[in-house]
């Protein structure tokens, strides 16, 4: 097979160390046989989303069929081919193949390879187990990361967005760069590939399969003879564990890649003649065992291809010859009595088929033609039952042929009337139809109808005229609903004007007018509601504003508790959680209200207390608190007073309200 040797010695390192590791369900390193001269098989239990070969050049060398969905058959149109992986995924499982020409296939196990079962994926992911080791760990991440989704035109399932392409670029890269750090540069070098692939002209993977190139020179021959030690020890073990289960297809096939690495090996070439010697004495027990089970079903033909088939491979077998004499003996014996037994049989065919020809011809209703043959059949056999039997049926039904053909006469007339009669109600149907007088219509349908149920075309205008009888009804109420929603409106009963254009869309929905109208009501009653909300604040703040000017007197008054009472009082009865819902100035006002009760904080009404006081403790107390109340405002009089002065003459002038003159300002005394 013409491929190159060292390509196939890497690959099978990598066939290795797939064998020694299998995730879950998945298979890694099966090989296929595949031929030029039959399809391969492939089925699984899950549909198979995407299968790719590589190398990727390799793909074109192939025969591929997909079936269900769950099947994969393939085949080559070369002879030969440079070895090659498939990869599938099917369901959560990712499998690794490795094809493998072969000239002439096993039908029993070499056509068929059924995973449609999970006990017959595990069967054959538990052959390939091996225990893991760190070096397997690492290795699988890599083989894990080259079996990726591609794009593919020959496939019409998942085709991945530019952001998965990216994510795989991505990891494809880090996992390459793993590689590269622990020298394991045959992997490295496929992943960097697997990145251009992924994304064309990537200029850290071109760079790093370069520099993988110059160490891979440096060191070449040793690796190379090192990678061909290795192939030739995994085709050895695996020949070996072939052998001891007599499985000598395969293990001749890996005693022979054992010799392509090491040609001169005796041991390879001792087990290849022990295999072939095995093969020979099993071809011929099994060419005897098939002879003397046709034997003795007396399959003669059979029996003699076989013992023939045993003597190719143990020409001086006596046991075969002393049989193929004996069947020849048997076939001489049988010769005459097959004369005789052809005779009889020649005449009993005759009339069989005599016998067989008029029973087709009664069946098929040619009565005349099955009298005549059944007549015959008669002469050959004469007083047979049944041919009397089918005479005699044969005469009964020309007679009952003859009476039918009467009334088929009578009835053809009395359709002839029913057609005309029918034509005449379709047109007059038709007329009424294009007049637009669809009840008219109706009524000559529905005749016509009653004397063909069976025609389509009465059936038919009916529904036609219950359709444009429903369409003229609903243009009706529609120009009614418009008309009294339009009416309504202009009365700016709104309510009312939504429902009535709501109902003209009921019966319209595409209808674009009372759309329109639906929205300039909702706009009308925007407008209402916000002159409605702003006629509220209004009359809040204006029954309100008493407290306000109270309050303020009392301040200017130096009664600061019954202002706190009274600045408290005008915000209760306003909403100032929404205070821009107000007007400016309003806002205004509220806004110094609560300055003004924050500033009488200290002023604000206590709570009495159940606790008894003695009138002495009391007026202690007081006399204490006065001190120090005297103190602080007298510290902050000063500023307090410039401050509000020019705050409240700027306020109530910008405000337009009159400005309170009913306070007495004393610079030095108390003012808040």
């Amino acid at each position: 097979m013409p491929f190159n040797r060292k390509l196939l010695s890497l690959l099978f390192v990598s066939l290795f160390l797939c064998l020694l590791e299998s995730e879950g369900q998945s298979l890694r390193g099966k090989v296929i046989y595949v031929s030029s001269s039959q399809e391969v098989l492939l089925k699984f239990r899950s549909a198979i989303a995407k299968y790719d070969f590589t190398p990727k050049e390799s793909a074109a060398l192939f025969g591929r069929r997909l079936t269900n969905k769950k099947s994969l058959s393939i085949s080559t149109s070369s002879g030969s081919f440079p070895l090659t992986s498939l990869s599938i995924i099917e369901g959560n499982n990712t499998h690794l193949f490795f094809l493998h020409y072969k000239e002439k296939l096993d039908p029993e196990t070499e056509t068929l390879y059924d995973f449609s079962s999970k006990d017959k994926l595990r069967n054959e992911t538990e052959k390939l187990d091996a225990p893991p080791t760190d070096a397997v760990s690492a290795t699988k991440e890599a083989v894990d990361s080259i079996i990726v989704v591609r794009d593919s035109s020959t496939q019409e399932e998942h085709q991945p967005s530019a952001k998965e392409i990216e994510d795989r670029h991505s990891e494809t890269v880090i996992n390459a760069n793993k590689a590269f750090s622990s020298k394991k540069y045959d992997e490295a070098k496929s992943l960097y590939a697997l990145a251009i692939e992924l994304k064309p002209n990537d200029p850290w993977s071109t760079s790093q399969l370069q520099n993988i190139d110059n160490i891979q020179n440096a060191t070449k021959v040793g690796e190379v003879q090192k990678a061909s030690d290795m192939s030739y020890r995994n085709h050895i073990k695996a020949a070996d564990n072939a052998f001891d289960i007599k499985s000598f297809a395969t293990a001749k096939f890996e005693y022979g890649e054992a010799l392509a690495e090491k040609p001169a090996d005796p041991y390879a070439k001792s087990q290849l003649s022990k295999i072939d010697q095995l093969m020979k004495d099993e071809a011929y027990k099994s060419y005897m065992s098939i002879a003397s089970d046709a034997l003795a079903n007396q399959q003669l033909e059979n029996a003699t291809n076989a013992f023939n088939e045993a003597l190719k491979i143990k020409p001086n077998d006596s046991d075969a010859k002393k049989a193929l004499i004996k069947i020849a003996v048997a076939r001489q014996a049988s010769f005459v009595n097959e004369k005789q037994v052809k005779t009889r049989e020649d005449k009993e065919k005759q009339y069989n088929d005599a016998i067989a020809l008029a029973d087709n011809m009664f069946e098929a209703g040619l009565y005349a033609e099955a009298k005549t043959k059944y007549l015959k059949a008669g002469k050959m056999r004469p007083g047979e039952e049944h041919v009397q039997s089918r005479i005699s049926a044969i005469d009964s039904i020309m007679l009952e042929r003859k009476a039918e053909a009467n009334k088929a006469t009578e009835q053809k007339a009395q359709e002839q009337v029913r057609n005309k009669q029918y034509d005449l109600a379709i047109k007059q149907g038709n007329a009424a139809f294009k007049k637009n007088e669809y009840e008219v219509a109706r009524e000559f349908y529905l005749q016509a109808q009653q004397l063909k149920p069976a025609e389509e075309i009465p059936t038919s205008q009916l529904q036609n005229i219950d359709t444009k009888l429903a369409e003229n009804r609903i243009n009706e109420l529609y120009e009614t609903f418009t008309h009294y929603g339009d009416s309504t409106y202009i009365r700016k009963d709104f309510s009312s004007a939504l429902r009535w254009y709501d109902s003209a869309l009921l019966m319209k929905p595409d209808a674009t007018y009372p759309k329109k109208q639906i929205i300039a009501v909702n706009q009308d009653l925007l407008v209402i509601a916000e002159n409605a909300r702003k006629q509220k604040r209004a009359e809040e703040f204006d029954k309100a504003y008493p407290d306000f000017v109270k309050a303020n007197a009392l301040k200017l008054d130096r009664k600061f508790e019954e202002a706190y009472i009274a600045f408290s009082e005008f915000l209760n009865k306003l909403d100032t959680l929404n205070i821009n819902e107000y007007l400016l100035i309003q806002q205004s006002y509220i806004n110094q209200a609560k300055d003004y009760l924050g500033r009488l904080e200290r002023y604000k009404p206590k709570p009495k207390s159940d606790t008894l006081v003695s009138p002495v403790e009391d007026d202690t107390k007081k006399k204490e608190d006065d001190t120090k109340k005297k103190k602080k405002r007298k510290k902050d009089t000063a500023a307090h007073f410039r401050l509000h002065e020019k705050s409240e003459k700027t306020f109530f002038a910008n405000a337009g309200y009159p400005i309170l003159n009913n306070c007495q300002r004393l610079r030095g005394t108390e003012v808040v």
